[in-house]
């Protein structure tokens, strides 16, 4: 930590601006632009010159965090320390005005409810970090350039406290601004943020930052991404990509959208385990057995989890991969019985060690082990089928009846493929005995050549 007097300046130095500006600027600014500030009751002019306050230091922020992403040639996704004045300074300004907002809150509670008194608690704690430390200033600056769409939010804000009709040209234009403002500064750095926070997992450089700024790094981000796609919210969008129901409740909303993004993260960074470059299978067959199952398992899991999650949504995708009638526990044991077993599946199949896309096993290993492989992966196939019958589908192409009874199911499944093996290993017991054979006609012949050889040589010499 590296917290110098000059920061600490310009933290006091905001803290107190900010309250002199709530206090004395915008009582006497106001009027000159809006003159219906002075017939307002008392409780709405308080609201109006705390917007005003949060409008003057979002200008401060948006101006020099984004001045700073243009200009500082060091402000890098890669670069792990740097001690970036303006964007330190920028910090502490922010901090001091976090601090002055979150004491006005207290004395005026109706000025904001309990998401926005969290989001000034996590503010000061992510203010104070990039204000006195020089770990990751990219990540840090990428925070106070989302402060690009608060000057409007707050004019916004402050003409409905005044009174202006929505529906009035300044409204819509304020409203669309917004609309543009919120896509670039806050949506957009989504997963721009992610995909370089996960590079820096996948190189190993983010865990030799201190840990104070990995937590706040990550969690922050997942903390205010939520709040900016609940806020988002607001807008009230007709885009019909949008990726969750606006008519759900903002609970449901924010706890499907963090569980959606936090397993995200966990699902590249197992991802990276895999390290395979075949584009159609799941894992690499270059790397050790339990770091497959590892990866895949890890994968799987929390795959499952994010579709858990994501039926909390309410969707009505028609492209949903199971049903939303059937109970969670249900849907949870068949998914989670399905990846598992295919997991299994993969990792005998790995056994196999074939190159021939057409026979399921090869050659060239042990009886016992080509037995082992086969029936495991059968096995667990009538298992997966067994599994996959609890989800219900009507899907056309399911290739066992789901009209009969399961021991019938099981038996003829089971029979089919254990004969199958006793057929390949009685295949496999001709094979090595045809090989035996040719091998010994070959060598039959290739003495009886050389015997001749001998007599030839034997007759020219005499």
């Amino acid at each position: 930590m590296e917290l110098e007097l000059s920061h600490l300046l310009t933290a006091a130095g905001s803290f107190l601006g900010m309250l002199m500006i709530y206090r004395f600027v915008s009582p006497r600014v106001v009027p000159l632009w809006f003159p219906a500030y002075n017939a307002l009751p008392w409780e709405k002019q308080i609201q109006v010159n705390e917007i005003f306050m949060a409008g003057s230091h979002s200008i401060v922020v948006c101006i020099s965090s984004w001045a700073a992403y243009f200009t500082v040639e060091e402000l890098k996704p890669t670069t792990l320390w740097y001690n970036c004045a303006i964007t330190r300074h920028t910090s502490a300004f922010f901090w001091g005005y976090s601090l002055a907002d979150l004491l006005l809150m207290i004395c005026h509670p109706h000025f904001g409810d309990v998401y926005f008194l969290m989001h000034h608690v996590v503010s000061l704690i992510s203010g104070f970090l990039g204000m006195a430390n020089t770990s990751i200033p990219y990540y840090v600056n990428v925070f106070l350039m989302m402060e690009l769409t608060n000057p409007f939010v707050n004019f916004r804000f402050m003409l409905k406290a005044l009174g202006y009709p929505e529906k009035s040209l300044l409204f819509s234009c304020t409203g669309v601004l917004i609309f543009i403002t919120w896509w670039v500064a806050r949506l957009a750095f989504i997963p721009i943020y992610a995909y370089h926070v996960t590079q820096l997992v996948i190189t190993g450089e983010f865990f030799k930052i201190e840990l104070p700024m990995q937590l706040c790094s990550v969690l922050g981000y997942v903390f205010f991404t939520v709040l900016n796609l609940a806020w988002f919210r607001i807008i009230k969008t007709n885009l019909p990509w949008f990726c969750f129901s606006m008519q759900i409740e903002l609970p449901m909303q924010l706890c499907s959208v963090l569980g959606y993004v936090f397993f995200t993260v966990l699902n590249l960074a197992w991802f990276r385990i895999m390290k395979t470059n075949l584009p159609w299978f799941c894992f690499s067959m270059q790397i050790e057995l339990p770091m497959q199952l590892c990866s895949v398992l890890g994968y799987v899991f929390f795959t499952v989890l994010n579709l858990a999650w994501f039926r909390i949504m309410k969707t009505n995708l028609p492209w949903f991969c199971f049903s939303m009638q059937i109970e969670l526990p249900m849907q949870l044991c068949s998914v989670l019985g399905y990846v598992f077993f295919t997991v299994l599946n993969l990792a005998w199949f790995r056994i196999m060690k074939t190159n021939l896309p057409w026979f399921c096993f090869s050659m060239q290993i042990e009886l016992p082990m080509q037995l082992c492989s086969v029936l495991g992966y059968v096995f667990f196939t009538v298992l997966n089928l067994a599994w996959f019958r609890i989800m219900k589908t009507n899907l056309p192409w399911f290739c066992v009846s789901m009209q009969i009874e399961l021991p019938m199911q099981l038996c003829s499944v089971l029979g089919y493929v254990f004969f199958t093996v006793l057929n390949l290993a009685w295949f496999r017991i001709i094979l090595k005995l045809f090989k035996r054979e040719i091998r010994g006609l070959m060598e039959r012949g290739q003495e009886y050549s050389k015997r001749a050889q001998i007599e030839t040589n034997s007759k020219k010499g005499g």
